[in-house]
């Protein structure tokens, strides 16, 4: 069973990702089955990704933005994240134009903020259970 994504328009919950290029059989087939949507064989920078199948509303995946601790904006990406256009590393490819820092695609930041060039480390991970203050 395919992932379905929420339609910001109807609320169904019949999102599907859009497939772009020239089809071959088994992106035809997935289409017939509602696993995608295939958005034609034109690839434009702003195309839409996700289609509902429903009420047929197209939008774009939004990077989550994140406050900066340098500048106070809400203005840093994560690097990790792995959205599809608009952020993780083309975001940092980007960046390195901008600040004309070297492109790395692995880096020890884990956000970069995109009007400052501050990057920062955010570190969830517990690496040894036992080095937690007990209580």
């Amino acid at each position: 069973m395919t992932r379905k994504y929420i339609c910001p328009s109807c609320g169904e919950k019949e999102g599907v990702p859009i497939m772009y290029g020239y089809p071959i059989h088994t992106a035809i087939e997935a289409s017939e089955r509602g696993e995608v949507a295939l958005g034609g064989c034109c690839i434009g920078d702003n195309d839409p990704e996700r289609r509902c199948l429903k009420c047929e509303h197209e939008w774009r995946i939004e990077p989550r933005k994140y406050v900066c601790p340098a500048c106070g904006e809400k203005a840093g990406i994560g690097l990790r994240d792995g959205f599809p256009s608009g952020g993780g590393l083309d975001a940092l490819k980007t960046m390195a134009d901008r600040f004309g820092m070297g492109f790395m695609p692995q880096r020890e930041s884990d956000r970069l903020c995109i009007k400052c060039g501050n990057e920062w480390q955010i570190n969830h991970r517990i690496t040894d259970p036992l080095a937690i203050p007990k209580e």
